[in-house]
């Protein structure tokens, strides 16, 4: 599974869904039909706006192949250009 930059904006999760689903090489009618939910659904994520429904965007992103972790808030300032944490704000074990 291909490693991605973190979800930390309604932006950011509509450019993953909508890139990750161009990948697998599906319609938004399948993959609301793959995950199981509404095709509204995708379609208003893709279209980046912000919908209270959490979850259909967790099993939307599994039904793509992706793993989504919920991750400790982090300063706004920690993220660079393409989404990806910045260097200095990694933490190494």
């Amino acid at each position: 599974m291909e490693q991605r930059p973190f979800i930390h904006s309604v932006a950011r999760l509509a450019r993953v869904m909508k890139e990750a689903r161009a990948e697998a090489g599906i319609t938004q009618e399948q993959l609301a039909a793959k995950a199981n939910i509404p095709l509204d659904y995708i379609v208003d994520v893709e279209a980046g706006r912000p919908r209270a429904e959490v979850g259909r965007a967790v099993i939307a992103l599994k039904a793509l192949g992706l793993n989504p972790r919920a991750v400790p808030a982090t300063h706004p300032d920690a993220f660079a250009a393409d989404g990806t944490l910045r260097p200095e704000y990694v933490q190494h074990a």
